[in-house]
């Protein structure tokens, strides 16, 4: 694969990576985020890679295209590769019940869990809290004390969960983390191969994917490794990364935004030029096809998850791929169905609009849309921002703030009995409306409407009329 540095691009590739890196240093800027790398794909080329900020803080070291980060839930398309192969070469079925390949779900009520199940996070098991668990103390030394230090301890923790297993909607996604780590074991139980293993021997070498691990002995002789941190207030802190065998097939792999470039050319914009062994293109297209809802936007487009792989519109095409983040890092990458462009994008701290939303903007830019007006998180960021501030009422008598709370918009009155605040819901997605709706106590559903005049901006909710100068 062709990799073309920014130096290299020609005039009319510049105005447009000067457009990309202009969004991404604004982003990374109010999300607080200290390093950032991303590549572009086009077809089987990556045709621009870069890094931003800083990959340690301590050291000023930079982030740049070979920075490995954390891929978190992003790995989930790796491991349902994997199992694609095993399927491929006859080894299993879909339709295979787990209880016969491993020791879990066993007395289980209701129809057995299957292979595709797991795949498609269909199996009625809500999460358990495994992952978070595991993640979360790892990485910042918190989180429940809960015993998953073990397989066993793991296998103990799965069953113990099946008592909140959803049986009367059938079909319904649940998003299973536990269930890929479970389909991890499954690839060591058929090949006799531990799962890094064979990832790395079946996928990730044959893509030449060098920056690519799920161990810390291999991650810590590496090079160029992200730093991770977190927020704890106002303050931004030095996190771990978290390498353990009951995360590694749901959110475990780490890799540099060039390796994971090189995958969505192989997998997603270019798969009939794809490397990968013992998996056929039809294959791979098959596994991204929609099989349950993931989640209905604001806006009524959906994300639909197929086998491992997420798949949702933006404008007029079809982005297939996967996002992952946790305490310490984010992580995105998308391409095109039945199109040439991708995208892969890493950075070293979780931001408050995650950077699967940013592998979408970038998309967007390159494609001549703001995502302003096509990526939800950002027309909602834009719109909140023209409203946001203080506003007062006739002679000062009654005060209200609105202001955003993570990615919620939030209403405080200041009343001469106390204060009180409610979430802000909008009716729209679009920048350019501002009508919104809150819940009170009793469940009374109440209009509120921003009008933008010229100098100042007007609230109007219930009785109460207030201006923001």
């Amino acid at each position: 694969m062709k990799k073309i540095n920014k130096d290299d691009v020609d005039g009319v590739s510049q105005n447009l990576v000067s457009k990309i890196e202009s969004f991404v240093l604004d982003w990374m800027n109010d999300n607080t985020v200290p390093g950032v790398s991303f590549a572009l794909v086009d077809g089987d080329e990556i045709i621009y890679t870069d890094g931003f900020g800083a990959r340690n803080l301590e050291t000023n070291a930079p982030a740049t295209s070979n920075t490995i980060y954390g891929l978190g839930s992003a790995t989930k398309p790796v491991t349902a590769t994997a199992i694609l192969q095993l399927l491929e070469r006859e080894k299993l079925t879909l339709d295979d019940d787990l209880s016969d390949y491993l020791p879990v779900f066993e007395d289980l009520s209701g129809d057995p869990i299957t292979i595709e199940q797991l795949l498609t996070h269909t199996s009625g098991m809500p999460s358990d809290g495994a992952a978070i668990t595991l993640v979360t103390r790892a990485e910042i030394g918190a989180g429940p004390e809960v015993p998953l230090s073990s397989r066993s301890d793991f296998y103990r923790h799965v069953d113990g969960a099946t008592e909140c297993r959803v049986t009367d909607r059938r079909d319904e996604f649940l998003y299973y983390n536990s269930g890929f780590v479970l389909l991890g074991h499954l690839i060591e139980e058929i090949t006799g191969r531990k799962y890094t293993d064979y990832v790395a021997n079946e996928i990730l070498e044959p893509l030449g994917m060098e920056r690519s691990t799920f161990t810390q002995a291999a991650f810590e002789n590496k090079e160029d490794t992200m730093q991770p941190y977190y927020s704890d207030g106002d303050n931004i802190k030095q996190g771990r990364t978290v390498f353990d065998e009951n995360i590694s097939p749901a959110g475990g792999l780490f890799g540099s935004v060039t390796d994971i470039a090189t995958f969505v050319s192989n997998t997603i914009t270019c798969p009939d030029q794809c490397s990968i062994p013992n998996i056929d293109t039809d294959v791979i297209t098959e596994m991204q096809q929609p099989q349950a809802v993931m989640t209905t936007r604001l806006d009524g487009t959906e994300t639909r998850y197929g086998y491992g792989w997420m798949r949702q519109p933006l404008t007029d095409r079809t982005l297939v791929g996967h996002g992952g983040a946790s305490a310490t890092s984010s992580f995105g990458y998308w391409g095109e169905q039945n199109g040439t462009l991708g995208v892969a994008i890493g950075c070293n701290k979780a931001p408050r609009i995650s950077s699967r939303y940013v592998g979408e903007a970038i998309i967007s830019i390159a494609r001549g849309h703001a995502p302003s007006q096509t990526v939800l998180p950002f027309m909602l960021e834009k719109k909140y921002n023209q409203i946001v501030g203080e506003y007062q009422m006739y002679r000062d008598i009654q005060s209200a703030t609105v202001e955003k709370n993570g990615q919620i918009l939030e209403i405080s009155y200041d009343t001469p009995v106390g204060k009180q605040s409610q979430p802000l819901f909008p009716e729209s997605p679009a920048p350019d409306e501002f009508s919104f709706f809150t819940l009170t106590g009793a469940g009374t559903r109440v209009p509120v409407e921003f009008h933008l005049k010229d100098g100042y901006v007007e609230l109007e909710q219930s009785r109460l009329r207030l201006r923001q100068e």
